[in-house]
C-alpha cells in the first residue's frame, strides 16, 4: 500500500509539472513579438502571396547622380518593386506629402503593406552604406481604393521591409502619403532626400 501511495503521488506531481510547462509554452508563444525579426509597425511575416505592382505614379523624383564609381544612378518609381534593395526612388527635401500611387493588377485583395523605409544601397565601387546617410521615413499612410486609411509607423536603422498586417482591402490602387521623416544622417551635399528602397504587397 505504501508502494502504490509513493506512485501514485509521484505520477500526479509529474502530470502537475507537465501542465506548468505546457501553460508557460503556450503563455510565450502567444506573447506579442515572440519569434518576430526585426520590430515594425505590424506583423513582420508574410500572411499572402506577394503582389507585384504594374505601375506608380509620383509627383516626385530627384535627378540622375552616379555612384563612387562614376557609374550613373537613377531614381525611377518602378525601382520600388524591382525586387533590388540596391536601387530606389528618391525625393529631395524632408518628402513630407509626397503622394505615390501604385496600381496593382485587377481583382487583387491586400491583407499586408511594407516598405524599406530608407536607401538600403551598399555602394559596390566604395562599399559605403547608404541608408544612414539620408533621411529616413518614420511614418507613412496607406489609402485603399474603398477609402480606408491605415498609418504605419517606421522604425530608423531597419534596412529590411517593415510590414503591417490588415484587414484584407480590395481595389486595384493603393496610395502612400509620406507623414514625416528623420534628419538626414550626412552633411555631405545631396543627402537632404527621402527615398524607398523596396515596397511590398501581400494578399491571402
Amino acid at each position: 500500500m505504501i508502494i502504490l501511495i509513493v506512485l501514485l503521488l509521484c505520477l500526479t506531481l509529474s502530470a502537475v509539472a507537465g501542465m506548468v510547462l505546457l501553460l508557460q509554452s503556450d503563455s510565450r508563444a502567444a506573447a506579442p513579438g515572440f519569434g518576430d525579426s526585426a520590430s515594425s509597425g505590424g506583423s513582420q511575416t508574410s500572411t499572402g502571396k506577394l503582389v507585384t505592382p504594374t505601375q506608380a505614379k509620383v509627383g516626385c523624383q530627384a535627378p540622375q547622380t552616379t555612384d563612387d564609381g562614376g557609374h550613373p544612378v537613377y531614381y525611377a518609381a518602378e525601382q520600388m518593386f524591382d525586387a533590388r534593395p540596391n536601387t530606389a526612388w528618391r525625393c529631395n527635401g524632408n518628402g513630407i506629402g509626397q503622394v505615390i500611387i501604385f496600381t496593382l493588377p485587377d481583382q487583387t485583395t491586400i491583407n499586408e503593406v511594407g516598405l524599406v523605409n530608407g536607401y538600403a544601397k551598399v555602394d559596390p565601387a566604395s562599399g559605403a552604406k547608404r541608408y544612414g546617410e539620408y533621411r529616413r521615413i518614420t511614418e507613412v499612410t496607406w489609402t485603399f481604393a474603398n477609402g480606408s486609411t491605415f498609418e504605419q509607423s517606421l522604425h530608423d536603422g531597419v534596412t529590411t521591409p517593415q510590414k503591417l498586417s490588415i484587414p484584407p482591402q480590395p481595389g486595384d490602387t493603393v496610395t502612400l502619403t509620406i507623414n514625416a521623416s528623420s534628419q538626414p544622417g550626412s552633411t555631405a551635399r545631396g543627402r537632404n532626400a527621402v527615398l524607398i528602397s523596396e515596397v511590398s504587397f501581400s494578399q491571402p
